[in-house]
């Protein structure tokens, strides 16, 4: 975070958005798993934003195959992690969103 705080600096950048990669959504896996992987991602950047509440703001992951455990973790995103929101695919497994 230190050589990305330099480079917000350097650049005149005040607040960066910090999101995962979209393949990092899961949307492929077993609802179960996905979750997990969401949660530990979404706690990855809390940490990160906690360490620089002026500098990054996060936007979380969701299972989005699985609306209810999606609901859940948005929820958790939103109250407890303090994020602005989430960020999601523009498709799940055959949904076309």
């Amino acid at each position: 975070a230190s050589a990305r705080i330099e480079d917000m600096e350097r650049t005149d950048v005040d607040v960066q958005v910090l999101s995962t990669v979209p393949v990092m959504f899961s949307y492929w896996a077993k609802p179960q798993d996905a979750l997990d992987v969401a949660r530990m991602v979404n706690d990855d950047l809390a940490k990160t934003v906690a360490k620089n509440p002026k500098k990054f703001v996060a936007l979380g992951t969701v299972p989005m195959q699985a609306p209810e455990l999606a609901i859940q973790e948005l929820t958790r995103c939103v109250k407890e992690l303090g994020f602005a929101g989430i960020e999601i695919g523009s498709h799940v497994n055959d949904w076309n969103l």
